[in-house]
């Protein structure tokens, strides 16, 4: 009895050559092979561009937004500033114990989208401390005085106080202001001027010998007349 099962034959496997052959002939490669290429070639630098710009994109943002927090405290220290610069030196408000000046919640909100602008916030945050400071100081020397300046010389030696500091912080106020968001925030170094310690523990000494000296200023403008 004859086995009429049919016999199963295995497809060629060997292909790969014959692909190749063909790739390589110039038929192809003209025809297809290079204006492939090009298409690849373009969808890879769109890909590459694409990227790009939305990398951009977001660094254009994040910058308007930097702007735009470092733009809300630049606004609120200049409207400060011009509020002491406006002030006639017989104003009643420098026979106030505090002066008009609160940049806190501006300045916490900066911090904020600021993150990584510390140094420059602590610059800021250092002089309106000084300032206020300075005011007490002020006050801490008229106090006692049993023959007080009459207003006009009282205001210039309250002025003489703080004025280092107000000038510095309104140079800040300019840089907020002025500031793309781009980079870092520059242009304001108060290093050069004599802050304040905080009072805690080992800096209670310096803290006091910085007041005496305001205070000194301000009895030294008082002799003068």
């Amino acid at each position: 009895m004859t086995d009429e099962r049919a016999t199963y034959v295995a497809p060629e496997t060997d292909y790969l050559p014959q692909v190749w052959h063909d790739l390589v002939q110039p038929e192809w490669m003209a025809g297809t092979g290079i204006p492939l290429l090009g298409t690849l070639a373009g969808l890879y630098l769109a890909y590459r561009f694409l990227k790009r710009q939305l990398k951009s994109d977001r660094e254009l943002r994040a910058a308007d937004r930097r702007s735009e927090a470092a733009g809300r405290l630049g606004l609120a220290v200049g409207e400060s500033v011009r509020h002491f610069m406006s002030l006639p030196m017989d104003s009643p408000e420098y026979s106030k114990p505090r002066p008009k000046l609160d940049l806190w919640h501006e300045l916490s909100e900066a911090r904020l989208h600021l993150s990584d602008e510390t140094t420059f916030l602590d610059h800021v945050s250092a002089l309106v401390r000084d300032i206020l400071w300075a005011w007490k100081s002020g006050h801490k020397a008229y106090a006692p005085l049993a023959t007080k300046p009459d207003p006009v010389l009282h205001g210039n030696a309250m002025w003489v106080t703080f004025e280092p500091y107000l000038l510095r912080l309104e140079k800040a106020g300019s840089v907020l202001r002025a500031w793309d968001g781009d980079g870092h925030l520059a242009g304001l170094d108060a290093t050069d001027l004599e802050h304040v310690p905080l009072p805690p523990g080992k800096q209670r000494k310096a803290h006091e010998a910085w007041r005496s000296a305001r205070q000194a200023q301000y009895l030294d403008r008082v002799n003068r007349g």
